[in-house]
């Protein structure tokens, strides 16, 4: 499972259940890694789920795969294995072993954990990430989410430096991309 994940300087991914930031480029880079693959699944908890805005729901062109140990058919959502190739809705799991068995049928998914911070804590916990996707802003952000640090098993692949406006502030922030196996 590939990890991708946009982080300040202090390891801060959320505010009020939101982004604290909102970059064009890292929005496209997000895009681009989820949809390059036609059969992507993009993993991430309720809350993140619902803190996407209503015209993204579900992420196009990915199979939107919830996790949640709400009964979330109460929602109308789909227990994932009912998934019959529609990808313009959104599907549940309750736990792991529920994905697991959906993988083992269709190996030829790509799996992107999209958060929130406990989906990426037991993902790591558990060892599940083989890649990981660092978007670093360069700054400091008041956050109430944040994350671990990244174990010290990973391999840096790649790294590539941009300027970007943040939308909610019109100030320009460096961002830093950054790939990562895990060893």
């Amino acid at each position: 499972m590939k990890l991708i994940v946009a982080t300040d300087l202090n390891f801060g991914i959320g505010k009020d259940n939101d982004l604290p930031w909102s970059f064009a480029k890292d929005m496209q880079y997000f895009k681009n890694l989820t949809t390059q693959n036609p059969n992507t699944i993009v993993l991430m908890g309720r809350k993140t789920y619902e803190s996407i805005p209503e015209k993204f729901k579900p992420l196009p062109d990915r199979l939107n795969v919830i996790i949640s140990t709400q009964n979330l058919e109460l929602k109308d959502f789909i227990p994932l294995n009912q998934f019959n190739g529609d990808f313009s809705k959104a599907y549940f799991i309750n736990n792991f072993s529920q994905l697991q068995d959906f993988i083992s049928e269709n190996l030829n998914f790509d799996i992107y954990c999209i958060g929130g911070k406990s989906l990426y804590d037991f993902c790591f916990q558990q060892n599940l990430i083989t890649e990981v996707f660092h978007t670093l802003i360069n700054s400091k952000f008041e956050c109430d989410t944040h994350i671990q640090s990244f174990p010290d098993n990973l391999n840096l692949l790649s790294q590539k430096e941009i300027i970007d406006t943040n939308r909610n502030d019109n100030k320009d922030y460096q961002l830093i991309f950054k790939h990562f196996e895990v060893n």
